[in-house]
């Protein structure tokens, strides 16, 4: 299980890895999502790299959970990749730390890989807000990880993130990677995630204008 020792000494693919998810009791979830927000909005960052060239450094500002058991109770149907309903059909997991494009954003995902191609339940992270440090700044040079200098404001709109990770840079060499730095002493802030609406448990359909109150997004200060 991972603990706060674990995610100073490990990176951030193993720490999502050592998610349990909810086994059924959703307050199971609350401490490890808290782990999971220290590690990924205080303890590393994206480098985008194409030729070899480093283009550009992208920090996570505010992220949001999802998490959907196929099979338990624990339900989040504004989950993009699960099963379909009553279609017979089971989606494989992603693998663990990989990123999932869709029309929301990017999530840094960790689903269940102990069951086979049959996951008991779908985990993510939705990046929804960045600051970004380019590469052709003047103050690049002068840049220090710790201190972050020369970020850009935050930009929380979460789509503008593809553009972050993979604008400007050729077909034939790109890299994206996460970089892992000393854990910050700051503590990521609990909020409620933006517009996700409550469901009917029984349709699983929005009910409208409702929000839901899980308090499933970290944010920085």
């Amino acid at each position: 299980m991972i603990d706060n020792d674990y995610i100073k000494t490990h990176s951030l693919e193993e720490c999502l890895k050592e998610f349990q998810g909810a086994n059924g009791d959703e307050k199971d979830l609350t401490p490890q999502f808290e782990l999971l927000a220290i590690k990924m909005l205080c303890g590393g960052h994206f480098e985008v790299s194409c030729c070899g060239h480093l283009i550009r450094r992208v920090y996570l500002h505010t992220i949001e959970f999802y998490y959907h058991e196929e099979y338990g109770p624990v339900k989040d149907y504004i989950v993009y990749h699960r099963n379909p309903e009553g279609k017979g059909i089971i989606l494989p997991p992603f693998c663990t730390g990989s990123l999932n494009a869709h029309q929301s954003g990017i999530d840094i995902t960790f689903e269940d890989w102990r069951n086979g191609n049959n996951p008991q339940y779908r985990a993510s992270a939705l990046i929804r807000a960045v600051k970004v440090k380019k590469a052709y700044d003047e103050s690049f040079r002068q840049f220090h990880i710790s201190g972050k200098k020369g970020l850009s404001e935050v930009d929380t709109r979460s789509t503008y993130v593809y553009e972050y990770l993979f604008m400007g840079a050729p077909v034939s060499d790109i890299r994206v990677q996460w970089i892992q730095d000393e854990l910050t002493e700051t503590i990521p802030v609990p909020k409620e995630r933006l517009n996700v609406p409550q469901y009917d448990p029984q349709s699983h359909t929005k009910l409208p204008k409702t929000q839901d109150h899980r308090l499933w997004g970290y944010s920085l200060a």
